[in-house]
């Protein structure tokens, strides 16, 4: 199961993204877990369809959510940690 956190819309320049923070159930070692994802796609405003590949990925809550939003609209780029 899967609870949607947060998803917000970014642009810089001529690009543009979604980006949604989910929290979910993963399998590990010992049984299942909850925890944060965040994940990226490209995003068409005009079509208002996100883009099929995921661009970006990582475990991370709010705060990485909103760091890979403030990287995307300043600079278009996503630095990995």
């Amino acid at each position: 199961m899967t609870d949607k956190i947060i998803q917000s819309y970014v642009f810089h320049e001529k690009r543009a993204w979604f980006v949604s923070t989910i929290e979910r159930e993963y399998d590990v070692y010992g049984g299942r877990v909850r925890g944060p994802e965040t994940m990226v796609w490209n995003w068409n405003p005009k079509t208002k369809e996100r883009g099929i590949r995921i661009v970006y990925q990582s475990d991370t809550g709010l705060d990485g959510h909103f760091d890979v939003c403030r990287q995307l609209a300043t600079s278009g780029l996503i630095k990995e940690n």
